[in-house]
């Protein structure tokens, strides 16, 4: 009996060591393709098209303006009816395109920035039914990663174009649409790099060992 729990506890180890392997892995590989992002240099939003912006991209900027807020993400315990925001998205319009009117979508986690963010947009509320902009506008500086939008937010962004006479359907709506989303982040290639080597060093070791233990319990 005592010996079957054992062989159980050994499997369990093998199992965590491969997960601790496979996550210091994706860390380092993800941290490499973030490095060769980096190479290429960080860009200014508001001169890039939205052609030129790309999946893994960093990119930078002052925010100027944020003509809605379509989606959010929550979490919320169960039971309760308190939905705690982890993150908000806004339409941001891509200044490059001059006449031409392109949002893209920024996504926001932080609560001040979520906070700063729904003042741009009342003040573009505003802006909109008086025709005049505070003397003090709200914008915000920041740096980001490019990534494709998820399929959810995709629907609801459309869904609330056409609510705002956009258009009547998505194919309509989908010229003013630049299909990604920008994420604010901290710029850190080492710190993955070094964590995922500890976690892929635990999990090969852990391995080895749960592995000869395993075979020393089958002799």
């Amino acid at each position: 009996m005592r010996s079957d729990k054992y062989e159980v506890n050994v499997v369990k180890s093998i199992i965590a060591s491969v997960v601790f392997f496979i996550i210091g892995i994706i860390l380092i590989v993800s941290s490499i393709a973030d490095t060769i992002s980096l190479s290429k240099g960080i860009t200014d939003f508001n001169e890039m098209k939205c052609e030129e912006f790309q999946n893994g991209r960093f990119v930078q900027g002052t925010l100027q303006f944020l003509d809605n807020g379509f989606a959010e993400e929550y979490m919320q315990e169960y039971g309760s009816s308190e939905k705690d925001v982890t993150s908000s998205y806004y339409l941001m319009q891509l200044l490059a395109h001059g006449d031409e009117l392109k949002y893209i979508t920024v996504c926001f986690s932080k609560d001040t920035d979520i906070e700063t963010a729904d003042k741009m947009v009342t003040e573009m509320e505003e802006y909109y039914e008086s025709g005049t902009m505070p003397d003090n506008a709200t914008t915000m500086e920041f740096t980001g990663k490019v990534s494709k939008l998820d399929k959810e937010i995709v629907q609801l962004l459309y869904d609330r174009l056409i609510e705002s006479d956009f258009g009547l359907d998505k194919e309509e709506c989908s010229k003013y649409v630049c299909d990604y989303c920008i994420t604010p982040c901290e710029i850190d290639t080492k710190s993955p790099v070094v964590f995922g080597t500890i976690l892929l060093l635990v999990g090969v070791i852990g391995f080895v060992i749960s592995v000869l233990q395993f075979l020393r319990i089958k002799r």
